[in-house]
């Protein structure tokens, strides 16, 4: 697996359905994102998470594995992240035994100083779901970063695809309609932020199903 740190901020888009017309004739990516059944993202007592997933790159496929390394919560998310390159028959071997499947386009939006936004639009079941990664080279300049005036709230250490499911959840109860998509977000992202904070103070982890390193690398090379 190659490894390498990947320092970034997280943010929601501030007007999303109007940003989505606006990125009409864009180029981009599709993306399909799986958490393997039982390698789901878990946090032990000292915050030190672990996600474990697939991907799909307009056909180019990876099995991931980000771990912390200073920390994922609060204003700056900095992980190390492993990749490594698997097949086609793999990935969709693999895409079987998941349960947490999300599919996004990807659109790359260049900012001041150099600096890219990874806007994702997901599709499906999250529908009108929108984030804007942004990594940076160090921690300081994660954390001199200014935001543009369409970036909406700060989310960066919240569980995006926890926030993904809280959606879907509402939105299977109608609270979409009758609410509005934006409360929606904000009430799945502010749930999120409350589990986090409740496991936190409890010293638990946010999975309950953790799979050894060793069992991991049993998955990826089982034909």
């Amino acid at each position: 697996m190659k490894t390498k740190r990947e320092i970034e901020r997280v943010f929601l888009v501030r007007d999303p359905e109007n940003f989505r017309n606006l990125l009409e004739g864009r180029p981009f990516q599709n993306m399909t994102t799986a958490y393997l059944d039982k390698l789901v993202h878990y946090t032990d007592i000292n915050l030190y998470t672990r996600d474990i997933r697939i991907r799909n790159v307009d056909g180019i496929c990876t099995f991931e594995e980000k771990s912390a390394a200073g920390g994922a919560r609060g204003i700056i998310s900095d992980r190390r992240e492993k990749v490594a390159s698997i097949g086609k028959d793999k990935f969709t071997a693999l895409l079987a035994k998941t349960t947490a499947r999300y599919e996004n386009k990807r659109y790359y939006i260049n900012l001041e100083d150099g600096v890219t936004a990874q806007l994702d639009v997901y599709g499906g079941a999250h529908e009108g779901m929108t984030k804007i990664d942004v990594e940076f080279e160090n921690r300081i300049d994660a954390a001199n970063f200014v935001p543009p005036v369409w970036f909406g709230e700060d989310i960066t250490g919240v569980n995006f695809f926890r926030v993904l499911d809280a959606v879907k959840d509402m939105k299977k109860q109608g609270l979409d309609k009758t609410e509005g998509l934006d409360a929606v977000i904000k009430k799945a992202v502010a749930l999120v932020r409350e589990i986090h904070r409740q496991q936190e103070e409890k010293g638990i982890g946010t999975a309950t199903q953790v799979v050894p390193r060793k069992k991991c690398k049993l998955i990826i090379n089982q034909d």
